[in-house]
């Protein structure tokens, strides 16, 4: 059975709630960072957008495998941890 192509894993765009910032409160503006979805993956360009209620949406420059609900996204500026989420839905 087959129940979707291995191309529909792939995605570019997440929300995140339950944010936790390092360098600052609340994301107020878009921000340029790597992201990463799981522990073992290197992290992607992408562009963080603020949204209400203390989420965001993440877009990556680059397709993303198989990102995942209820799963961390951490994000950093080079080798810094700035902040991160759990995701909350996929785009």
């Amino acid at each position: 059975m087959v129940l979707g192509d291995e191309e529909d894993i792939f995605k570019t765009e997440l929300i995140a709630k339950d944010l936790n910032f390092i360098l600052f409160d609340k994301l107020e503006s878009k921000l340029r960072a790597s992201a990463k979805i799981r522990y073992s993956a290197k992290p992607q360009l992408a562009t963080l957008v603020p949204l209400e209620n203390n989420r965001i949406k993440v877009v990556f420059d680059e397709k993303q495998r198989a990102i995942t609900k209820g799963q961390s996204v951490v994000f950093y500026l080079e080798n810094l941890v700035v902040g991160g989420g759990i995701i909350e839905g996929i785009l």
